[in-house]
């Protein structure tokens, strides 16, 4: 019970009744069953079997000093998951291979167990997709550090991401300040990426990747000064920025 208290605690479940581990069960109700599943999920993120087993090793050694994960790399490495986690798709997928496997099953909803740890933890998580500073097709508008563009047909950028197999990933760029529609231009040749048609009543465009854990890029120049609001949709999390196109 030492080692399960412990292992609670880090994942700041120290509150939850969980009963003796070898009676725990992920297939029924039951908080102990609930907080089971939640860091399993956690543990699990959406790293392949290797990756998860070099995990719960690291972990093991870490907490046999001194019961607590010490170690900046692992506290990173669970919170970084964690956040990208959605926590009603994963029981779904779950129910879908057990229910294909012939056992009946009733998973519980771990949700809010997630967002605990997630909202109590003093871990630092790490963005699990990249947008480098720029590619062979230019200076990537996506990064965070790159903020103001010029406009001009010979003028080119990309639209470069690095992504984790199983988060999607979904890019809304959204015209704020302009006197047209016709607003930017984009290679035909792009990589990666289903591009929507341009919506002349939102003034918005959106790009998905088509399949997570490959790179993703294309070509964009601007036609006209403007001011263009970037929401990135990764997974179950959002964010939005806004950049600044500039007479060239």
């Amino acid at each position: 019970m030492k080692a399960q208290q412990e292992v609670l605690d880090n994942f700041n479940f120290s509150e939850t009744a969980m009963g003796a581990s070898e009676l725990l069960n992920i297939t029924e109700p039951g908080a102990g069953n609930t907080v089971l599943l939640a860091i399993s999920a956690v543990i699990q993120g959406y790293r392949p079997v290797s990756d998860v087993s070099s995990l719960l090793t690291r972990m093991a050694n870490d907490l046999k000093e001194d019961g607590s994960i010490d170690n900046p790399e692992l506290k990173s490495a669970l919170i970084s998951h964690a956040i990208y986690i959605d926590p009603g798709k994963t029981v779904q997928n779950l129910k879908n291979r057990l229910t294909d496997e012939g056992t009946s099953v009733e998973i519980p909803e771990f949700g809010q167990y997630l967002a605990q740890f997630i909202s109590n933890t003093a871990f630092i998580p790490e963005a699990l997709i990249a947008y480098p500073q720029e590619s062979s097709l230019g200076l990537n508008i996506l990064n965070q550090d790159n903020s103001e563009f010029k406009t001009g047909n010979q003028t080119t950028y990309s639209m470069a991401a690095e992504t984790l197999a199983g988060i999607g990933l979904k890019i809304e760029l959204k015209v704020l300040e302009a006197e047209e529609n016709l607003v930017w231009g984009i290679r035909t040749d792009h990589m990666n990426w289903k591009i929507s048609a341009f919506d002349t009543d939102s003034r918005t465009q959106t790009f998905e990747v088509l399949e997570s854990g490959k790179p993703a890029d294309l070509k964009i120049s601007f036609l006209r000064p403007m001011q263009i609001q970037i929401k990135y949709i990764e997974g179950n999390k959002e964010q939005i920025r806004n950049i600044q196109v500039v007479q060239s």
